[in-house]
């Protein structure tokens, strides 16, 4: 057996593969797999009906290369048209999720700002809290500060208060 009968018996079974992937339903005719073998096969059956000098099966299996490529690059193109199509949905979106990733980015650390600047627990300004390299002892100073502030504005008021109840009782009595 020469290599272009060889070729012959491959193209051959290469044709009838690819048919039976259609019939079967294991392939569909504008999938890729099934024009490449359908393609493959024709090729080398030129070649062996070339050398046999058989150019009427020669120019059937020519046309039937030509169809096979035909179909092949219209797929390949709409295959890409669809692929463009999704880069650029997938593009928009990336571009949409990097946007709002941003956003959210700088809305968080606004947020961090504004609570680095407020107590958050107790709406009071930076500049009223306590500093936090004073020690427990001052802190400790500036509460009974306020505490005894507390009790002698209470003991006015109740020295105010009895000022008040001796002024409504008459001292006749």
């Amino acid at each position: 057996m020469d290599k272009f009968e060889l070729c012959g018996w491959i193209g051959a079974i290469l044709v009838l593969i690819a048919y039976y992937m259609v019939s079967a339903g294991k392939a569909n005719g504008s999938s890729i797999p099934f024009q490449l073998i359908n393609i493959g096969g024709a090729v080398l059956l030129v070649a062996y009906t070339y050398n046999c000098q058989a150019y009427a099966s020669m120019s059937v299996n020519i046309i039937w290369v030509g169809i096979g490529l035909s179909s092949f690059i219209k797929f390949i193109n709409i295959s890409s048209l669809r692929l463009e199509r999704k880069l650029a949905m997938i593009t928009k979106t990336k571009l949409v999720a990097t946007i709002f990733g941003i956003l959210f980015i700088f809305s968080s650390q606004t947020v961090l700002a504004q609570e680095a600047d407020y107590d958050v627990t107790s709406d009071i300004a930076p500049s009223e809290t306590y500093d936090s390299d004073e020690s427990e002892d001052t802190k400790l100073v500036m509460d009974e500060e306020d505490e005894e502030s507390e009790e002698s504005e209470e003991s006015e008021e109740s020295e105010e208060s009895e000022e008040s109840e001796e002024d409504v009782v008459p001292k006749d009595i």
